[in-house]
This record gives structure tokens, C-alpha cells and sequence, in this order.
């Protein structure tokens, strides 16, 4: 579990609400990584030909295993 908190946290800005959600150790192992992660989750959640600046899009920040702690 080196460097993985096992949940994540959803902002959701034009609410100005925050959801603290757990994942399933099945991501962990099966998606490497913030991109991964990212890549999964957005592929589940946002809708086809979704127009770049709506408010429905979804903007992801996430880290890789490779990132360097100070």
C-alpha cells in the first residue's frame, strides 16, 4: 500500500461540496498509477463527444507511481 490511500476525493466546484470515496483494491492493482486511475474514471464517467469547456466535463489531477517525494 506504499503511496496509496485507498480513496479519493471528488470536488465538485459549482456546488462547493467535497466527497471523500473509497476504491476498491481492484483499481489499485489493475490501473497503475494516477493515470490510470484517471483514464478508468474517465472513460466511466463522462459522455460521449462531450463538449471541452462544459460544465459537465471533468477536470483530474492525479499522481504516478514514480513521483518524487521531498
Amino acid at each position: 500500500m506504499h503511496g496509496w490511500a485507498g480513496r479519493r476525493l471528488k470536488v465538485y466546484l459549482s456546488e462547493g461540496r467535497t466527497i471523500k470515496e473509497p476504491l476498491p483494491e481492484e483499481l489499485r492493482l489493475n490501473f497503475l498509477g494516477g493515470r490510470g486511475l484517471n483514464s478508468k474514471t474517465l472513460f466511466d464517467e463522462l459522455k460521449p463527444a462531450i463538449d471541452p469547456l462544459s460544465p459537465d466535463n471533468i477536470f483530474m489531477v492525479g499522481v504516478g507511481p514514480l513521483n518524487l517525494q521531498l
